[in-house]
């Protein structure tokens, strides 16, 4: 059996966006999220389990801005592996307006080309494995993880 805590970073962000951050921490390369998220993550590799994080090496801003999350948040989430999963820009944009109701403004093959870039460049700078699955079975997902259950993270 997997002994994996999934979370999502977007749900962490919103679980513990009320901790108090020391301002003087912000910087022009950490948002306010990122550091919740990673005050978050500390929280919960308290618990000793393994964490599973599901969340983007790119985001996109307001004004539909694609930006690399930097390198320094990756490293102090202390990973040991990456797994990233693409999916078709169809299959997202579908995603997208059943959750959101909304249809995507922004270019989705933009954002996978900068996430897919993005994480190659973290894992190289952070020294671990990177696995990349395209759309991925349930199965085919859970016997990678299977492969990587003595971790501790994966992003």
């Amino acid at each position: 059996e997997l002994n994996f805590l999934h979370k999502s970073a977007s749900g962490l962000i919103k679980e513990f966006g009320n901790i108090q951050l020391d301002t003087n921490k912000l910087t022009d390369n950490i948002d306010k999220n990122q550091l919740v998220l990673l005050a978050a993550l500390r929280e919960l590799k308290k618990t000793g389990q393994n964490i599973l994080l599901d969340g983007h090496f790119s985001l996109i801003s307001k004004e539909g801005t694609i930006t690399p999350i930097g390198v320094e948040v990756f490293s102090d989430m202390s990973l040991d592996h990456i797994i990233l999963i693409s999916e078709p820009e169809t299959v997202i944009r579908e995603r997208i307006y059943s959750r959101d109701g909304i249809d995507v403004k922004y270019n989705i093959e933009d954002l996978l080309n900068s996430e897919k870039e993005h994480a190659k460049k973290v894992a190289s700078y952070l020294g671990i494995g990177l696995i990349e699955l395209n759309s991925p079975s349930k199965e085919a997902f859970i016997a990678t993880l299977k492969k990587l259950s003595t971790r501790s993270s994966c992003a």
